[in-house]
């Protein structure tokens, strides 16, 4: 079976009539294999054509690609729908080799049909298409950031937060600090500004205390500060 090409065109779209800004998005179609969880038999738990394996392989994809997605500052990828994420032009090239990746473990797993889901495309729009994709960012970059705040509370009012969790925190706000400037004319640049700063706070806060209760308990053990 050919390939179908990862990346369109954008100069073949134009020659067909379609103008104005580009941008690039990533789109995936990689669903669930699961038809009913609660099923005895595989026949009728899984859709046909498809094992248990193949249901977690591809749920193991799926979470790899997801993950890149949301947390590789290179890729700096920002939600537009459900599977389709938009990226910069200058981050196309790790776009690609991102999306090369998944492809290759899809067809290395048997999971053949699904290796053309994962593409990117350009998505040509004129000015008001324009203000739409950027209230989209604004809105992703703000929900992005507000998802952490609420990890990092929950840790400061239970005393504990997950090493991996805090680790995503600490992301979300290194991808959201940078990624902000791409709104800076934005009507909402000032709220992002805000509530990465109140990430970033949250954050320090939670791991201030941490440092002194580190340092009490070590003082309580006899060791030297």
């Amino acid at each position: 079976m050919e390939k179908k090409p990862l990346q369109l065109d954008v100069n073949e779209l134009r020659k067909m009539g379609l103008s104005g800004t580009c941008f690039w998005v990533i789109e995936y179609d990689l669903p669930s294999l699961i038809r009913d969880q609660h099923a005895k038999d595989p026949e009728e738990k899984y859709q046909k054509g498809y094992t248990k394996e193949d249901a977690e392989n591809i749920q193991k994809i799926r979470n790899k690609l997801l993950y890149q997605l949301k947390f590789n500052r290179n890729i700096g990828a920002i939600r537009n729908l459900l599977s389709s994420w938009f990226i910069n032009e200058d981050a196309l090239e790790e776009a690609k080799k991102l999306c090369e990746e998944i492809r290759s473990e899809l067809e290395s797993n048997g999971l053949h049909g699904f290796v053309n889901k994962v593409r990117i495309l350009p998505i040509l729009t004129n000015e008001e298409g324009l203000e739409t994709f950027e209230d989209r960012k604004a809105e992703f970059l703000l929900d992005f950031c507000m998802e952490a705040q609420k990890q990092v509370e929950k840790g400061l009012k239970i005393g504990s937060l997950y090493e991996p969790t805090l680790w995503r925190c600490d992301k979300t706000y290194e991808i959201v600090n940078a990624l902000k400037e791409q709104l800076r004319s934005h009507k909402r640049y000032n709220e992002i500004v805000d509530t990465v700063e109140v990430l970033n706070d949250s954050i320090q806060q939670y791991k201030n205390i941490k440092e002194e209760q580190k340092i009490a308990e070590m003082k309580k053990n006899g060791a030297k500060i």
